[in-house]
């Protein structure tokens, strides 16, 4: 979402003294109803409070007012996006492109609603669009990672999240970003650093504590795994991933048992997750309930037919 601008200022009047009888005070002026530069502002502010609908209202009448004013078109998108109609954004997005194709802001969040609806092919290209015009743009880096991540290039998402970086040290989900690109080539030592420091920077939400957590167990260090889907589930208690995972180190330290419950707990919260059906299928192999493994495993094949779960598949 772009900065707010068009900012509507009263004059400022000297005050006047009573005792001056051959002064007239001049009336305050009144805010015009019909200034976009308001509508955006009040736009903005709703946006903010997450009231996306209203906030929509007012970028229209600032584009009734205004209807070239690239600002309230940009952030008219942002609150679509932010609402999931993606498609409807775009159009707001390419409306403020045709008026000053140089916004990185708006090339920039319209490559993140092309990436919401994994277009990220396309999304690249929008950033590498508002980079051209403006090569310090933090955001246009990061997000530029985290469409590079989706396709599986993390090297080249590692580049960018880097990139970002740079220009902002003290982002934290940056830092949790690079962490997870980090974790998918490896290198997990260096991925647990990234995501100390976003914990550190403030990020304790559910994912952080989570890819952590993926990194210990990746480095056979279960126990401490462990801890950290439990701090992930004591945030969320609903969050899937984490029951997956937590049950995947069970499974790896022979607490079977435990492990099962942790499946089904994912299972209850989304019975269609694949990766749980398989990890709970190889929990009952390894305790001899072999018939109902075989169930679990059937599942996974119906929900997801052609990929191979690992243990600890990511969903």
């Amino acid at each position: 979402m772009s900065d707010s601008s068009g900012n509507w200022f009263g004059k400022l009047f000297k005050k006047v003294s009573q005792e001056d009888p051959g002064v007239t005070p001049k009336p305050t002026p009144k805010l015009d109803p019909r200034n976009a530069g308001a509508w955006n502002n009040k736009g903005n502010s709703l946006n903010n409070l997450s009231r996306y609908e209203e906030a929509i209202f007012c970028f229209d009448k600032a584009l009734e007012f205004d209807p070239r004013n690239v600002t309230a078109w940009t952030n008219k998108g942002g609150s679509l996006g932010s609402l999931g109609r993606y498609q409807e954004a775009i159009l707001c997005f390419d409306k403020a492109l045709e008026l000053d194709s140089r916004n990185a802001t708006a090339w920039t969040n319209k490559g993140i609603s092309l990436h919401n609806l994994g277009r990220n092919e396309e999304a690249i290209r929008c950033y590498d669009k508002a980079l051209e015009h403006d090569p310090r743009y933090a955001a246009a880096w990061t997000n530029k990672g985290n469409s590079l991540d989706n396709l599986g290039r993390d090297e080249e998402a590692i580049r960018c999240f880097d990139k970002a970086l740079e220009l902002d040290l003290r982002n934290a989900a940056v830092w949790n970003n690079k962490g997870g690109s980090l974790h998918r080539l490896g290198r997990d030592e260096e991925a647990i650093r990234c995501f100390d420091k976003a914990m550190k920077l403030g990020l304790h939400i559910t994912t952080v504590w989570t890819n952590k957590g993926n990194s210990l167990s990746s480095l056979e260090r279960f126990e401490e795994g462990i801890n950290c889907f439990d701090q992930a589930l004591e945030l969320d208690p609903r969050y899937t991933f984490a029951w997956n995972n937590k049950g995947s180190s069970l499974h790896s330290l022979g607490r079977d048992e435990e492990a099962i419950l942790c499946f089904d707990k994912a299972l209850e919260l989304d019975p269609r997750y694949a990766a749980a059906w398989y990890n709970k299928g190889n929990s009952l192999n390894a305790v001899s309930r072999y018939e109902e493994a075989a169930l679990c495993y059937d599942k996974s094949l119906e929900l997801a037919p052609s990929v191979h779960l690992p243990v600890s598949a990511k969903r």
